[in-house]
Order: structure tokens, then sequence, then C-alpha cells
């Protein structure tokens, strides 16, 4: 980016009447680590370039007090480059350098560019997928029937932005849709292959060196489609010794044990 460059004596006056203020910061470093350096930008406006003096110092706000910077070398200093260009350079960038960066431009009235925020990046806390169950003999697993349409989540909690955020089942990769600030879901159609595969959740952001993951297997209940919903199971050998959902309903049970009972009656007489 190109600062303003100085104008000329004829549109001096006139300028410095329109845009009296200081100028903009932006912050130059892409990745801000511990105890990497860090660059903040400031372009001065045309306002203060035109003047016969420029008055600069730098300001860094912890959100409780305000302290001007000592430009020594030491954690901080600053450099000049084209283009009217003054970069802050922060050394060894710690969590207690930071804070709002800004820049003091001087009188008449006490002037200040508007505030760049730099912090470190912060690691997610909480990485959980949701609804996990114990069947047969498969514990804190993802249950779902074959042929179901599916909808898996996973919850974030803390972490700087941006996330990204990836799934897989087995070796079918997905991205997850980003439901709310802490929630991440994905729909796909449960197969019966899908049987035991592991299923795994990974983020990464730029307080990690590498993804913070979380898994659990995907347990596939086979379904036939003339299932009966009920309270009373019958079940079926699947050919990896699965149990297939094979269900009598109440109304059904009762119905049978009415013809059982008519039918020993008729024995008897």
């Amino acid at each position: 980016m190109h600062c303003p460059s100085p104008l000329s004596v004829t549109a001096k006056m006139f300028v410095i009447t329109l845009d009296n203020h200081c100028g903009t910061v932006s912050l130059r470093t892409e990745k801000v680590v511990e105890n990497g350096n860090v660059e903040i930008e400031y372009c001065p406006s045309f306002a203060m370039l035109n003047r016969d003096r420029l008055e600069r110092k730098w300001i860094r706000f912890d959100g409780r007090f305000g302290e001007t910077l000592t430009l020594n070398g030491g954690s901080y200093e600053e450099k000049m480059e084209q283009h009217n260009k003054y970069i802050l350079i922060i050394y060894r960038f710690n969590v207690s350098m930071k804070g709002q960066y800004r820049v003091y431009c001087g009188s008449p009235v006490d002037m200040y560019t508007d505030p760049v925020t730099v912090n470190l990046p912060e690691p997610p806390s909480v990485l959980v997928i949701v609804g996990l169950r114990d069947i047969e003999n498969c514990k804190d697993c993802i249950v779902g029937e074959d042929n179901e349409m599916f909808k898996l989540v996973c919850e974030i909690h803390g972490g700087s932005r941006p996330l990204t955020v990836t799934m897989t089942i087995g070796n079918e990769s997905y991205t997850p849709l980003e439901w709310n600030l802490t929630t991440y879901m994905v729909l796909f159609t449960v197969r019966d292959h899908h049987h035991m595969t592991n299923v795994l959740f990974s983020v990464m952001n730029d307080a990690l060196s590498s993804p913070l993951n979380v898994s659990a297997k995907m347990f596939v209940i086979i379904n036939p489609d003339d299932r009966e919903t009920g309270d009373n199971m019958s079940t079926t050998a699947h050919p990896d010794g699965r149990e297939t959902g094979n269900y009598m309903s109440t109304t059904g049970k009762t119905v049978l044990s009415m013809w059982v009972m008519l039918y020993v009656q008729g024995l008897s007489f």
C-alpha cells in the first residue's frame, strides 16, 4: 500500500482544512506468534505530511492504561520506508505486549489514528462430537441407520479465528458447515460400509502447530424397509454379527397373544 505524498504549497492550505487527521495504522504481520517480531505500518495523512513538523508518538493501550513507547531498539523500534511509511517493529512479541496500538499526531488538538489490535492467537479449548451413544460392544459411538441422511455435529469452544475444520469418515473427506460460532455440522448418507469406520474431526488455527483432533467409531444399524417401530425387538443375524432392527409393535404382540389363546381354547373343546 502506498501512503500519500506531500502536496504542493498551493494545495497545502486547502487540504489541511479538509483532512485534519493523523492517518492510518495497519497490522503488517500476517501471523502473530509468541517471541516473533511484529510490524505495524503507519501512513500519515496529507495534512500531516504537509506540516512543517510532524509530531509522532506510538501509543499502546492495554485495556486499562496507555503508554508512550520508547523507540530505543530494545523492544520497540521505528524505521521509515519509501512512500512515507513509518514502521513500528515489536521485537520478541509476548503476552505482555498485547493491546491496541495507535499513533499520536500532536496539536492543535490531540489527534490519534484509529487503533489496531495486536493479540496472540489462542488455541481451541474444547472439541467434542455431539450425540455419542453406547450400543452392543461399541462405547461412545456415532449411531446411524443404513441409508439414513445423517446430521453429524461437532462443537468447538474457544480459539482465535479463523478456524479450519475438516471431517473424515474412513477415507471420505467432508467440509463441515459452520452453523454458529461453536457448532459445525456435516450432512451425509450413512452406508453399510461405514460400519465401525473411524470418524475424525480436525481443527486448526494460527495458535496450533498441528491439528486438534477428536474421533469416534461409526456404528451402522441395518434397517429393513418393512420395519415396524415399537418397544419389543426381535433380531436377525447379519454376516458381521450385527443385529438388524426387526421390531414387533406392542399392538402386534397383543393380537398374536389373542390368537394363541383362542387356538388353545379351541383345542380344549
